[in-house]
């Protein structure tokens, strides 16, 4: 057997990168998988102080670290990746940039420390990250396009044409592209880098792109396989590699170099965002016909942090010269390690004769699971009472149905940023209300940011337009307008959703949940969130979904076959 570990991510004290992981891999097929900040309660955390993602992922599989065959990661290093004698390891003239020899003598070290003794590839980012969605997929051969703020060498944006499993890069752009050009926007608008993108393209349903249409369209410019951005990215580029604060090149680019910082002050924010969305959908589309051009493939796989825009990628879907489109489900940084692992995994399979296998994603459930014996432990600690349910789906379903709202807590953790129905808060879809209760008084959400719903994979042909599997909650469809009225609390103003389908194969427990509600209701849908304040990651441990209890979070939980009343009163 090969046995890979995949991580992102480093120590502080080397760098600071963001949205850290780690993952296992064994024979092609995703063991475990983890964010660092779902451990260590930071969102977006990529220091991995104390390689808590590492030790959690061991832990899950029970892979013993001397098992491990190789350790992956998504960045290339830029002087050869030979490893250094560890009596040459000296402390003085340490360097910041987080690939160089130094800090590779160092990762070695820690690696060694916890009894890791495997070698480490370093592969570049956006390889990996087009390879997290060419071997989660299924398809062998396709057009893959990594969609990215910054990899190696200021790279932004790369195309790759893939033949039997094997990528060939036919496109490498440096930025700024479409994910400089986004974040741009998002921060002029006034929301943050990694991470306010998802608002931009919320509040852009509000707008009206006309007004400010044509004095943005020549930030981004496509010339074939070539794209070209107009904000000035040489801040990013000139920064010292050992500046050690958290996007200091960001911040000198939306401070200093953006010129969308004046157009926010001439046109409203909804307005502004609605031709940013549209500018980058346009862009990207012309991209993407190039693209399918050159490699004559017609599926496309898509990575990177701008496939987490849903709206871009159901236009991807739309266009005539796509045949099939699939996004993998954790498309931005927390999710690269997966790419590496795999990459190196197929490597080293074929170098002994094996057969790497291209399985197509259906669950993103590689995290922690828990006891009941943990799970009563935890709600003894927070004092929560609670009873032993039969049947803890229609329990659950009887709640939803009276209006109440419902953290559901089972199985192992999501991968990614989407809960899916195992660190879920769920509501009836029908209240048009729920939207605004849940968000004033739960989540504490922007008023203008939708709600997704989970829907039985048999009833999508019924409320979709285009009933084509969606597990991810990544990819935008049109509601069938008769149908919006059912269901006013998930369908986003513009008449698009974020479906998650539900089969009985992937989540037989959640299946049934929605089955039981479609009984009561005849809608066959719940309202959708994760699990979490606003600005906490998701709820990872009974701990986390109790302390959650405690502060108002949810009205009921259901933990395993527990039922906590929280006596709160909302609404």
């Amino acid at each position: 057997m090969v046995t890979v570990l995949g991580m992102y991510g480093w120590p502080r004290w080397l760098t600071s990168a963001h949205e850290g992981s780690a993952l296992i891999v064994r024979d092609g097929r995703i063991l475990a998988a983890i964010e660092e900040d779902r451990i260590t309660r930071i969102k977006h955390d990529g220091q991995i102080i104390l390689w808590n993602s590492i030790k959690d992922v061991l832990r899950i599989t029970g892979i013993k670290a001397s098992e491990i065959d190789a350790v992956a990661i998504p960045w290339e290093a830029p002087e050869e990746t030979a490893f250094y004698d560890l009596k040459n390891f000296k402390l003085a003239n340490l360097a910041g940039y987080p690939y160089s020899r130094v800090n590779r003598i160092r990762l070695n070290f820690l690696m060694q420390c916890y009894g890791i003794d495997a070698p480490i590839r370093f592969v570049n980012h956006h390889r990996s990250h087009a390879a997290s969605a060419l071997l989660t997929s299924g398809i062998a051969d396709c057009s893959v396009l990594t969609l990215d703020g910054q990899g190696d060498r200021n790279e932004s944006l790369s195309a790759w044409e893939a033949q039997n499993n094997v990528m060939k890069c036919v496109a490498s752009i440096d930025a700024p592209t479409f994910g400089d050009f986004f974040s741009a926007a998002t921060n002029a608008i006034g929301f943050k880098i990694n991470d306010g993108e998802g608002k931009t393209m919320g509040i852009a349903s509000y707008g009206d792109p006309k007004p400010a249409y044509d004095q943005i369209k020549d930030f981004l410019n496509v010339d074939g396989l070539n794209v070209r951005g107009t904000i000035d990215n040489s801040a990013r580029i000139q920064v010292d590699v050992s500046d050690t604060k958290p996007f200091a090149s960001y911040r000198h680019l939306v401070k200093g170099n953006n010129p969308m910082m004046d157009l926010a002050k001439k046109f409203k924010k909804e307005d502004l965002a609605a031709a940013a969305q549209k500018l980058l959908e346009d862009r990207v589309l012309e991209f993407v016909r190039n693209v399918i051009a050159r490699t004559g493939k017609h599926k496309v796989c898509l990575a990177g942090g701008v496939a987490l825009n849903m709206k871009l990628n159901q236009k991807i879907r739309e266009m005539q010269e796509v045949e099939e489109v699939y996004v993998f489900p954790n498309p931005g940084d927390s999710g690269v390690a997966v790419g590496a692992a795999l990459l190196v995994c197929k490597d080293l399979m074929e170098a002994e004769g094996k057969t790497f296998s291209n399985e197509p994603m259906i669950h993103t459930y590689y995290g922690t699971s828990y006891t009941d014996e943990e799970v009563l432990s935890a709600l003894n600690e927070y004092r929560l009472e609670y009873q032993e349910l039969k049947d803890p789906e229609k329990a659950a379903a009887d709640l939803i149905s009276e209006g109440k709202v419902v953290g559901w807590f089972q199985g192992r953790l999501e991968f990614g940023p989407r809960a899916l129905g195992n660190r879920s808060v769920l509501a009836d879809p029908r209240n048009e209300g729920m939207k605004d209760k849940i968000n004033k008084y739960l989540k504490k959400r922007d008023w203008f940011m939708p709600f997704a719903p989970s829907m039985l994979s048999e009833a999508k042909e019924e409320y979709l337009e285009e009933g084509v599997e969606a597990p991810f909650m990544i990819m935008g469809f049109n509601v069938k307008k008769e149908k919006i009225k059912e269901i006013p609390a998930v369908v986003h103003v513009d008449g698009t959703v974020r479906p998650q389908t539900v089969t009985a194969d992937a989540n037989p427990s959640y299946w049934k949940l929605i089955h039981e509600f479609e009984k009561q209701s005849g809608v066959p849908i719940v309202l959708n969130t994760s699990f979490n304040r606003h600005g906490q990651p998701m709820v990872r441990s009974p701990e986390d979904a109790a302390l959650h209890v405690v502060w108002g979070a949810v009205e009921y939980l259901i933990i395993h076959k527990y039922l906590v009343d929280a006596k709160v009163k909302i609404g």
